[in-house]
């Protein structure tokens, strides 16, 4: 028995089937594809089982009784489908309905091509598919194969074969490796693909937050409130379907201190006196912030404190309003430049009124009224006091150790009930 197609001659092989009326037949050669019809002959070796020979035929039509297929329907371009089916089957405008994309939305068919026997190549109109899109098609039961069998393509799935762009990494150019910030948070920025959605990363595990590029691929993130020490920031940036890989690490050090040429001398004096303090003391007087600052010196306006610490002799007189300041709210407001002891002089003038001293709210700054009210003379009445080169020191409030000579022999009355202070702590 032989098996004729169009493109061949295939002689059977193998007969199945002996006693029934159904045989399945298996020959040799290329296989037949699921368009191709073929004829058959067969010859007198076939009986029956009354062994009456089976006339011989020729040209029987084998026929194709299986329907076609949708092997894959895929987005292949930016306004492209292809779909490849399981035989050749025939293709225009109108075998499809009801095209729509899940990101675009509905799309009209715009042209139909094919490639090869068995792929059609579609394409649409609108946007450019997005990466990563999927979709729906109906391909209608009209389309038939050459043996006339329909296709089941109605709600046929489309995915996207397209291989997504690489995204590079994103490139951190502020800070500089290596810098110092003095801040407690970092502003950090850099470059990337063009509106990427960038994510920045603490030491390399923990999402601090993200940013999004601009247009040219500018970006900026700062980041929360971190601790003074040293500090690694990377980030990676996504286009919505890839993530890149982590970029170059940049390491910076935040050291919120001001250097020490910055505070005045008594504030250094607190500073340095913390330092040779026990761990735990530094826990408990952390300077990363001018609050934290301002807290210690408050710290050493206590008179118990002054009395332990030396150190702090020599300028108690400044440190006791620090510590008014810092409790009140409206000393902080009415004189904001005390802030880190910068400018004290309207402080202590503040603080040598009688009714400021006369107020049991305002005790600590008792041990200190002589010189209180020595200053607010100076500052407020004295323009030849503060006009004498002399009395130099006292003009920032931090050394009235000549002023008190003056004021030991002075007649005023406010100064001569402390004249006993004033003769004791004179320096010439």
């Amino acid at each position: 028995m032989h098996l004729d197609t169009a493109n061949e001659s295939r002689t059977v092989t193998v007969v199945q089937g002996s006693g029934t009326s159904i045989l399945v037949l298996t020959f040799d050669g290329n296989p037949v594809s699921l368009s191709e019809t073929a004829t058959m002959n067969i010859g007198v070796v076939m009986r029956d089982l009354a062994f009456n020979n089976f006339d011989p035929v020729t040209g029987q039509i084998i026929t194709d009784g299986q329907s076609p297929q949708v092997i894959s329907a895929q987005i292949t371009g930016d306004n492209q489908i292809t779909i490849v089916f399981s035989e050749s089957i025939p293709i225009s405008f109108s075998s499809f309905a009801n095209f729509e994309l899940t990101a675009g939305g509905p799309r009209s068919i715009t042209s139909v091509g094919t490639s090869g026997i068995d792929t059609v190549i579609l394409g649409f109109n609108g946007e450019a598919a997005v990466i990563g899109d999927t979709g729906i098609i109906d391909i209608l039961p009209l389309v038939t194969d050459s043996a006339g069998n329909s296709i089941d393509g109605i709600g046929t799935v489309i995915t996207d074969g397209r291989e997504a762009p690489l995204i590079a990494a994103p490139v951190i150019t502020i800070p500089a490796n290596g810098a110092t910030i003095t801040t407690s948070t970092v502003a950090i920025s850099g470059t990337s693909e063009a509106n990427a959605t960038i994510e920045i990363f603490h030491e390399s595990t923990t999402s601090l937050g993200t940013a999004t590029a601009d247009s040219s691929g500018n970006w900026t993130f700062t980041t929360g409130t971190l601790a003074d020490g040293s500090h690694s920031f990377t980030a990676t940036a996504s286009d919505g379907v890839n993530t890149s890989v982590a970029s170059s690490a940049v390491t910076v050090t935040i050291n919120t201190v001001p250097p020490p040429s910055s505070f005045t001398a008594w504030t250094q004096a607190v500073i340095d006196l913390r330092a040779s303090k026990s761990a735990s003391f530094q826990s408990t007087f952390p300077i990363s912030t001018d609050a934290e600052v301002n807290t210690l010196l408050a710290w050493a306006g206590n008179p118990t404190a002054q009395t332990n610490n030396a150190a702090l002799d020599e300028f108690g007189h400044m440190y006791s309003p620090m510590k008014r300041w810092n409790e009140r709210a409206d000393l902080q407001s009415a004189f904001p430049e005390a802030s880190l002891g910068a400018d004290e002089v309207k402080l202590v003038t503040w603080a040598g009124r009688d009714t400021v001293l006369a107020n049991p709210g305002n005790s600590d700054l008792v041990p200190h009224e002589e010189t209180y009210i020595l200053l607010r003379i100076y500052f407020l009445e004295r323009d030849d006091l503060r006009n004498n080169d002399v009395f130099n020191g006292a003009d920032d409030a931090s050394d009235p150790s000549r002023l008190y000579c003056w004021a030991a022999s002075s007649v005023d009355s406010r100064l001569t009930p402390h004249q006993a202070f004033y003769t004791a702590n004179c320096v010439p």
